[in-house]
C-alpha cells in the first residue's frame, strides 16, 4: 500500500464543505510513524448497531508484523473530526456558526481503546494542516478557504512483535450524519485510511444491526427516493454486495483489497429516513 500521511503522529483529514452531517470516527487505525508500515492489517470487523439517532460501533482489528526478526513500535491513531471542529471553533470563535454549519459534526463519544484485550489510554493530538496539503482523503477540519486547518486523532504507542498478531480494538458511539431535501439519518464507515498498513487489507467483516425497528426494506438504498427526491447519501454498496441474514441484521465481506486502488471499496454507508432528533 502507498503511503499517503503526513509523517508526524496526528495526521490526515476531509474538509465538509457542504450540507451533510458526517459522524466522526469513522476511520480505521493507521500507522502515523512514516513509511509503509511492515505492520499488516490482515482482518478488520466492524460491529455497528446503526439507531436512529446514534451508533454504537465496535471495531476489532488484527495486525500482524510480516518481519521475522524486529519488533516494530508504531504510533497508531484514530481520527475525530468533530473534535478537531472543536478546536477550531474555539481558536476562531467568531466564524464558530460557520464552521459547524460547513462541518456539523460531534466529537466522539465514549472512546475506548483495547490492545491484546487489555485496556489502554488513548492521547487525543492535534495537529495545524497547511492548505497546501489538500485533502488526501483523511479529515480535516479547516477554517476557512485561505487559512489551513485542524487535525484530532486520538493516538497511543503500540509493541507489534514479530510473526505474532496483535488486536486492537476502538468502542465508541457516535451521533449520525444527517441532510436535508430528501431526510436521511447516515452512518459511514471509511476503509482507505488502511493504506500505510503493509500490503493489502486481508479481509473486512461488517456485521449490521438495525435498531428501533428499523429492517433491511426501509433501509434508504440508492435506488431509492424521499419525498420525491433521489437521496444524496444511501446505503452502499448496493444490496447485491450485503448479505441479509434476517431483517434486522445485515453483514459485508471484502477479501484481500487495496482501498486506496479500489473505489468501490473504500467504506460502506447506512442510510436510514430521518425527520429529526427526539430530545435526549
Amino acid at each position: 500500500m502507498r503511503h499517503h500521511l503526513t509523517v508526524l503522529l496526528c495526521t490526515g483529514s476531509l474538509a465538509l464543505a457542504n450540507d451533510t452531517s458526517l459522524h466522526d470516527g469513522k476511520f480505521g487505525p493507521e500507522p502515523l510513524s512514516g513509511g509503509e508500515s511492515p505492520v499488516r492489517m490482515v482482518a478488520e470487523h466492524i460491529e455497528v448497531s446503526f439507531g436512529y439517532r446514534y451508533t454504537q460501533v465496535h471495531c476489532t482489528f488484527t495486525f500482524r508484523n510480516v518481519q521475522s526478526k524486529a519488533a516494530v513500535e508504531q504510533i497508531v491513531g484514530f481520527p475525530d473530526v468533530g473534535a478537531a471542529l472543536a478546536e477550531v471553533e474555539r481558536r476562531d470563535p467568531a466564524h464558530a456558526d460557520a464552521m459547524g454549519e460547513r462541518v456539523n459534526t460531534a466529537p466522539l463519544r465514549k472512546l475506548r481503546t483495547l490492545v491484546n484485550h487489555e485496556p489502554r489510554k488513548a492521547e487525543l493530538q492535534f495537529r495545524d494542516v497547511p492548505r497546501a496539503e489538500g485533502n488526501d482523503g483523511t479529515v480535516v477540519s479547516f477554517f476557512d478557504r485561505e487559512r489551513g486547518g485542524v487535525q484530532a486523532w486520538h493516538t497511543f504507542k503500540a509493541s507489534f512483535p514479530p510473526g505474532k498478531d496483535v488486536v486492537v480494538e476502538r468502542i465508541y458511539s457516535v451521533q449520525n450524519g444527517a441532510t436535508m431535501e430528501p431526510n436521511v439519518a447516515f452512518f459511514h464507515y471509511t476503509t482507505r485510511t488502511g493504506a500505510p498498513w503493509h500490503g493489502t487489507i486481508g479481509r473486512l467483516q461488517a456485521d449490521v444491526t438495525l435498531l428501533d425497528g428499523l429492517t433491511a426494506d426501509q433501509l434508504a438504498w440508492p435506488s431509492a427516493k424521499l419525498d420525491e427526491d433521489r437521496i444524496k447519501y444511501s446505503t452502499q454498496p448496493a444490496r447485491g454486495a450485503w448479505k441479509v441474514l434476517d431483517k434486522h441484521h445485515l453483514r459485508l465481506v471484502w477479501t484481500d483489497f487495496e482501498p486506496r486502488d479500489e473505489a468501490a471499496r473504500r467504506g460502506f454507508s447506512l442510510a436510514r429516513p430521518f425527520h429529526g432528533w427526539e430530545p435526549e
